[in-house]
């Protein structure tokens, strides 16, 4: 029997489709066209259906997915059905490049343009279908002729990815061509009379979606309007299926530097609700620490206890109960009176809210109706609280529904009691954007996270509708204030942040894999942020990637996973998540690890500091009396949240309690209705043993110091740098550090001592002082001999000198004593005397003697004769200025008398007087004096 292509004019061939195929590639403007024109030149395979029988079923080559289908008159049409009917061809299953096409009259009795009709292709499923599909109308209502190319989803959720008018009264005959090869689709609208081409257009998708590769091609319909004359399809052999199931086992082994974790303390809390998880939480404030919970009877717990006194728990039951919600998590904060903050149990609700009266005291907890408005806190989700560098508390929660929500931030006033504002307006506004308008987004934003730089940093991911399959672009802000916000490379930003604005680290597009609430921001070794998520790679298969910020406002993004297959996820409620990021850190060797669970297995992807993959493994495991459940109720879960004040140096606060997994938010009619243990676990690294080596040495050298003589001033730190390193190098629990610290203090502390001064010594130029004058201590040199045997020069800054009388002439005496802590702890004080003369002060009106010895202008002077009135001074009056240096040799001055043999000291040069001499200075040649030795 001869091919029905071969019994009707008009009626699409292979041939002919294939034909039209190559009339799109040489269209202006189609670069995606020649791809598809390559692609047909690989084994190909045809079908093709002129619905030219009889009255009744389509046929066994063709299945109704959706609708009631029939063939009468020779035309496919629809019977009946809800909208959005497909019915595909089983003939031929689809490669990787097709050419669908179809001739279609639209008929009504009242067109109005919404007739839409048209072909399918990459069908997948059955009674939910995913799909693409080329449709049009043909003008009516006042409405002209339409064509788009839609992405399909769960039957009724299209999004548009091409779409356009054409010239086709009601009436025209109409030629759908849907061509695809790989990522790039080309779309031709036809009179199927004149073969005139009306719309043409190509679309590249930013990714594959495997949900809509392979399948089947077919026929649609969204209303009974439909009357196909002709189907035909040709594609590249052989067929390809969507990827399956994710597969993310360990691709290798790597050597964790870290040491494995113990339990240091467990600490029981109460019980809790154990029908699903629901993020529960635990902040711990110096000795302070709190948890947050829903107890067995789902009420809102909140405990409070003093770690440093006692493990017994304060409990404070709140008017408020969860349903089967887990979006309902409760968050917790404290302000800068250390008052706590409360806020949870909400999806789409009013605000629930309250803190504390009395810091430290949960029986003071009261509910506050209002932060700020009522009619921005009507219908809040996702509350967070978080501490500004000046410790601010700053709340920040959603208002409004999953896709068309605005985020809010106010900031607390102790001193009022009150919430404002922030900023006057939402950080974030999803309604409409520069390309669209028209749309609407929710931000979904990750709680801003303090850096190594002291600035707050964030990333969020936007969603359009309530289908978590539409999250895309990825961004990122920083901000050290969170109000002044700026982007990678320090360039200020406008907010509220709208779609397509902001620091975009990776522009995912809608149903290209990206979650939110699995993107998490850390930092490289030299402070860089570092962004770590999923998302399905060109060939639509999951992937984890990392993506740092280059520091010109670039982003630097690699894939850091080889896995295969794809976790597909969409639709409303909670997920049950096959992958959860968990973030990155730096280890010790330099290298990041980025963690995460796939199929609830921690495993860890070792990249270096190029973002280059080195290793997946498991991730170095917490003990397993954490990990391993212990009810004996089917189907249990361990639920794990760390301290929201983030590990310390001894460990890290986990909240542990076990529950059934996610049930999407649908109420269950059994689980254990006893609840779950919940309780407190410290783990931490047990310490190696410290190395006490250098510690010992340094004791025993402070050993042999106890035998030696000291200042007090020295010995004093010195003793108790010694008693705590004794205390140190006996205690088990010593960490390595505080080894280094007590061995460092030593040492400098030995260092610092000062041989105690055992003698001192005292001189002073001249020994003479006026009557009832007073001492010039600068003339005084002291020595001191210390008991290490050295002499040195003593100040005497640090000495204490002892009254002089000078209240008459004649011989008196300086004392003085060097300060206490110059000698050993307990000695005698070290003190020395030195003899002086007081002296009177030359007076013209007195009468003075051969041998009278008077003070005058600092020095001293004796009469040669008889004398009155005659001021000493000149070298040939009635007086003589006699000098002498500290050792008592005499210094050469004019106006003294020198006999022949006399001794004098002149510039530095030893002289003897050779004959009786005055007035003429030693060194003159042939003079009175000779130089000795």
């Amino acid at each position: 029997m001869p091919s029905p292509l071969t019994r009707r004019q008009n009626r699409l061939t292979t041939a002919a489709i294939v034909a039209i195929a190559l009339t799109l590639a040489a269209l202006p403007g189609g670069v995606a066209n020649a791809s598809t024109t390559a692609s047909m030149q690989q084994p190909s395979a045809s079908s093709s259906d002129d619905f030219e029988r009889v009255t009744g079923p389509l046929g066994s080559a063709w299945v109704a997915d959706r609708g009631t289908w029939s063939i009468a008159s020779g035309k496919a049409q629809k019977a009946a059905g809800p909208g959005n009917n497909v019915a595909t061809h089983r003939g031929l299953q689809l490669g990787t490049a097709y050419t669908v096409a179809a001739d279609v009259d639209i008929v009504s009795p009242s067109p109005a343009a919404r007739e839409w009709s048209g072909v399918v292709a990459n069908v997948q499923g059955r009674t939910s279908l995913s799909y693409y599909v080329l449709r049009a109308t043909t003008a009516g209502g006042g409405r002209d002729a339409q064509w788009q190319l839609l992405q399909m989803a769960n039957n009724s959720t299209p999004t548009v990815l091409a779409q356009g008018t054409v010239a086709a009264p009601y009436g025209t005959p109409l030629r759908l061509l849907l061509s695809r090869d790989g990522r790039d689709f080309q779309v031709a609208v036809t009179n199927a009379a004149t073969g005139s081409i009306l719309a043409e257009a190509t679309h590249q998708l930013a990714v594959t979606d495997p949900t809509r590769i392979g399948g089947w091609a077919g026929l649609y319909l969204n209303s009974g309007n439909l009357r196909a004359r002709d189907f035909g399809l040709t594609t590249t052999t052989p067929a390809v299926a969507p990827p399956g199931t994710l597969n993310c086992k360990p691709a290798g082994e790597y050597d964790f530097s870290e040491a494995d974790q113990q339990i240091l303390e467990t600490v029981p809390v109460g019980t809790t609700f154990a029908g699903m998880p629901v993020t529960q939480r635990v902040l711990t404030d110096g000795a302070d620490q709190y948890v947050a919970y829903y107890d067995q009877d789902r009420r809102l717990t909140i405990a409070h206890r003093d770690i440093d006194a006692t493990t017994e728990w304060t409990q404070q039951i709140l008017p408020t109960s969860i349903g089967w919600d887990s979006h309902n998590y409760v968050s917790l904060g404290l302000d800068r009176d250390r008052n706590l903050h409360v806020s949870g149990n909400m999806h789409n609700v009013a605000l629930i809210y309250f803190r504390t009266s009395t810091p430290g005291d949960i029986t003071t907890l009261s509910p506050v109706a209002n932060m700020v408005s009522p009619q921005t806190e009507n219908s809040v989700t996702y509350p967070e609280f978080v501490n500004r560098k000046d410790g601010s508390l700053v709340f920040s929660h959603r208002n409004g529904g999953s896709g068309d929500g605005v985020t809010y931030f106010n900031v607390y006033d102790e001193s009022s009691r009150t919430w404002t504002r922030l900023v006057d307006q939402p950080l974030f506004n999803g309604e409409g954007s520069t390309a669209n308008p028209a749309g609407t987004w929710n931000a979904y934003f990750e709680n801003p996270l303090l850096g190594p730089d002291g600035s707050f940093h964030m990333i969020w991911v936007w969603r359009d509708t309530p289908d978590a399959a539409t999250n895309s672009l990825l961004t990122y802000a920083k901000s050290e204030n969170l109000v002044d916000w700026f982007d990678s490379a320090g360039n200020p930003l406008t907010s509220p942040f709208r779609y397509g604005e902001a620091d975009i680290v990776d522009p995912i597009p809608d149903g290209g894999g990206l979650l939110n609430g699995n993107a998490k921001l850390g930092f490289d070794a030299a402070g860089a942020p570092v962004v770590s998520y999923h998302k399905y790679d060109k060939s639509g298969q999951s992937q984890v990637y990392a993506a740092r910020a280059d520091g010109t406002g670039e982003w630097d993004v690699r894939q850091i996973s080889d896995w295969t297959g794809r976790w597909s996820f969409g639709g409303g409620g909670s997920l049950d998540f096959q992958v959860v990021m968990r973030g990155s850190k730096v280890m010790s060797d330099g290298n990041m690890r980025v963690d995460f669970a796939c199929d609830a297995n921690a495993q860890s992807i070792v990249i270096d500091d190029t973002l280059t993959a080195v290793a997946q493994a498991p991730t170095p495991a917490l003990p397993a009396q954490i990990t391993t459940v212990r009810g004996s109720y089917p189907g249990l879960q361990v639920n794990l949240q760390t301290d929201l004040a983030g590990p310390t140096e001894e460990g890290t606060w986990y909240l542990r309690a076990e529950s059934l997994p996610s049930n999407r938010d649908l109420p269950r009619t059994e689980w254990p209705r006893e609840g779950s243990a919940l309780e407190l676990v410290h783990v931490g690294v047990a310490a190696s043993p410290a190395d006490t080596t250098d510690l010992a040495a340094a004791l025993a050298e402070a050993e042999r110091r106890l035998t030696e003589a000291y200042s007090a001033g020295s010995w004093a730190p010195f003793e108790a740098a010694r008693s705590h390193a004794s205390r140190t190098l006996a205690e088990p629990d010593a960490t390595q550090d505080d080894v280094d610290d007590a061995t460092a203090a030593l040492s400098s502390a030995q260092s610092a001592l000062v041989s105690a001064l055992t003698r001192l010594s005292l001189t002073i130029d001249s020994d003479a002082v006026a009557v009832g004058g007073s001492i010039d201590l600068s003339r005084v040199r002291a020595t001191g001999t210390y008991a290490d045997g050295r002499s040195a020069p003593v100040a005497t800054s640090d000495l204490t000198a002892s009254p002089v009388d000078t209240t008459s002439p004649g011989p008196t005496t300086l004392t003085m004593t060097a300060s206490a802590d110059a000698v050993t702890t307990g000695a005698a004080p070290v003190r020395a005397s030195l003899p002086l003369r007081v002296l009177v002060v030359w007076d013209p009106a007195s009468v003075y003697t051969a041998g009278d010895v008077v003070l005058h202008d600092g020095s001293e002077w004796t009469a040669t004769w008889w004398t009155r009135s005659q001021t000493p001074g000149g070298p040939q009056g009635a007086w003589q200025e006699l000098r002498t240096s500290p050792d008592g040799t005499v210094i050469w001055t004019a106006s003294r008398i020198f006999q022949a043999g006399d001794v004098v000291v002149h510039d530095g040069v030893s002289y003897e007087a050779k004959w009786w001499t005055r007035a003429q200075a030693p060194g003159e040649p042939n003079g009175p004096w000779k130089a000795r030795g």
